[in-house]
């Protein structure tokens, strides 16, 4: 896949996409209920992805918190969730610029930070609840698949901003 295809949503876009597949939050979620859901990463780690799929695995990220998490698994957060989204970004480019993620700013968040768009219409993915978590690492309301993926879009620069809005106030002002 050309290295073209990563898009850079628009905030129009993107919240017409919202629409058209989260109307409201299920009760509960069930398999056949079609979500976007959204994967953190970096902008160099997406354009490699969006050309050979997520493939299941135990990256930095789960082997750094979750120092005992063994199951190859890709991990992705609904639009209600999106905090561990955003804290995921935040962990790979402190560690990738040797800083402490509290004193990462929004121009370091913007510069390096993506998220990938999936909708589980084309994978499969199981929601975890509080007392059914597959393996360690999975958190409660973690969707969680064992499948490669290949993602819908990659949101990066503006539209990150429209995607985290106030949540990127946590990070260190410039």
């Amino acid at each position: 896949m050309p290295k073209n295809k990563i898009l850079d949503f628009g905030v129009a876009r993107f919240d017409r996409l919202m629409a058209a597949t989260n109307p409201e939050m299920p009760d509960n979620y069930h398999e056949d209920t079609i979500l976007t859901i959204y994967h953190g990463t970096t902008k160099t780690a997406a354009q490699q992805i969006v050309i050979a799929g997520l493939m299941p695995q135990v990256g930095n990220f789960m082997r750094s918190v979750y120092p005992h998490a063994k199951t190859p698994a890709i991990y992705a957060a609904d639009d209600y969730h999106k905090r561990k989204t955003f804290s995921a970004i935040r962990f790979l480019i402190a560690s990738k610029l040797g800083k402490s993620k509290n004193r990462l700013t929004q121009e370091d968040f913007l510069l390096f930070g993506a998220v990938l768009v999936i909708t589980t219409d084309r994978h499969k993915f199981k929601q975890t609840t509080k007392n059914d978590r597959p393996h360690r690492g999975a958190e409660k309301f973690d969707y969680v698949s064992h499948d490669l993926v290949q993602p819908d879009a990659v949101l990066e620069n503006d539209a990150l901003v429209a995607f985290f809005g106030d949540i990127l106030g946590m990070l260190h002002p410039s």
